[in-house]
């Protein structure tokens, strides 16, 4: 479920079965929400279980810790070419 903001999405739930984990298929939804993201010149925002194994692959596809809690972390993706823009 993504949350669309008017200066950011928010990736609000994201999560499959364990039969249809590892197959690319998170990889590929999010790699359509950074081509939405770059159209719109827009962050992405989101929070990810500190023990959650997935935080690998957003690290992998440019996510970066901005914040977070004991239980969680806060992540966000900007595109190189906005950097400057808030």
């Amino acid at each position: 479920m993504v949350i669309e903001q008017e200066d950011a999405l928010f990736l609000n739930y994201l999560a499959f079965l364990p039969l249809h984990q590892s197959k690319g298929l998170g990889t590929e939804i999010l790699n359509k929400l950074l081509e939405q993201a770059i159209f719109r010149r827009i962050p992405i925002k989101l929070s990810v279980m500190r023990v959650n194994p997935a935080k690998a692959l957003y690290e992998l596809l440019g996510f970066r810790v901005v914040g977070g809690d004991e239980n969680r972390f806060l992540m966000e993706w900007r595109n190189a070419a906005d950097s400057g823009n808030p």
